[in-house]
């Protein structure tokens, strides 16, 4: 069953800075962030709700910005952490 490598899951909490609401979602930690807020653009608008072109992600745990075009992983986000989306 292929090379032996299960894929790591973790389970994050996003924060819309707006609203304040917080929303435990679960993926892949291969997973590119960008994939994750288009989900949860399409499935659950109200995730993005007054939230600018060109808003940000940020760790909470490091304070760093982070780069959507990257994975979980490369991002070092790991299961537990928490993502604020905020206004740029």
């Amino acid at each position: 069953m292929g090379d032996g490598e299960s894929k790591m899951r973790i389970t994050i909490t996003l924060i819309n800075c707006i609203t304040e609401k917080q929303y435990d979602i679960q993926m892949d930690q291969e997973q590119k962030i960008a994939t994750t807020i288009r989900v949860l653009q399409e499935n659950l608008p109200e995730v993005m709700e007054g939230m600018k072109e060109g808003y940000l992600l940020r760790s909470q745990r490091s304070q760093r910005r982070l780069n959507p075009e990257c994975s979980y992983r490369q991002e070092n986000i790991f299961h537990g952490d928490v993502i604020r989306i905020e206004n740029n």
